[in-house]
């Protein structure tokens, strides 16, 4: 891991604007892009230009852990406490 927490190749620390708004409902899509807007003014997804356009990865590995476990919570697949 390198400084400020950035790291080399973990699966799922990319993704395609496109591919997540496939997966959303049509609500969601709809505040897909002031949602993107808000996470790159906030430091924790930046655009990946080398994966082309409407790519991004995130900023640092423990957002995109807060991010998986937050989701995980939300199925009902982790208690919280």
């Amino acid at each position: 891991m390198g400084a400020r927490g950035e790291v080399g190749e973990v699966e799922g620390l990319e993704f395609k604007r496109r591919e997540l708004r496939a997966k959303l409902s049509t609500d969601e899509a709809r505040v897909l892009d002031n949602f993107l807007s808000r996470m790159k003014k906030l430091g924790v997804v930046r655009p990946n230009p080398e994966a082309g356009p409407g790519a991004y990865r995130f900023a640092n590995i423990l957002h995109y852990l807060y991010f998986g476990l937050e989701a995980e919570r939300a199925r009902g697949g982790a208690k919280s406490r």
